[in-house]
């Protein structure tokens, strides 16, 4: 059963977003973390942390969650790769705490 809320969760995410990775414009609404990685993105969605997640090239971005940002990057770091820069509503990581992201 909590895997079956699960998907339904990322089903519900997943239509907030538009179906593609044109839809990560500046403009998009609801785009709380978004993550720069040090290699461009295999996939253009992934989930990680709970959170659907949608990348093009080297840029990808998220929805909030309840979840601390520290804690929402290293999953997103260890589900897609190193991250080189992470934002959370507008606000940069400092560099200890990306480090901290992905040791």
């Amino acid at each position: 059963m909590p895997r079956l809320l699960s998907l339904a969760a990322v089903a519900l995410s997943a239509s907030v977003f538009a179906a593609s990775p044109a839809a990560l414009s500046a403009a998009d609404n609801g785009v709380y973390y978004t993550a720069r990685l040090a290699a461009p993105a295999a996939d253009a969605r992934y989930v990680a942390g709970g959170r659907l997640w949608l990348c093009a090239g080297d840029s990808c971005r998220a929805q909030r969650s309840t979840d601390r940002p520290l804690r929402v990057c290293r999953e997103f770091k260890r589900t897609v790769g190193a991250v080189t820069e992470f934002t959370v509503d507008g606000a940069p990581l400092d560099a200890e705490q990306l480090a901290r992201c992905n040791s």
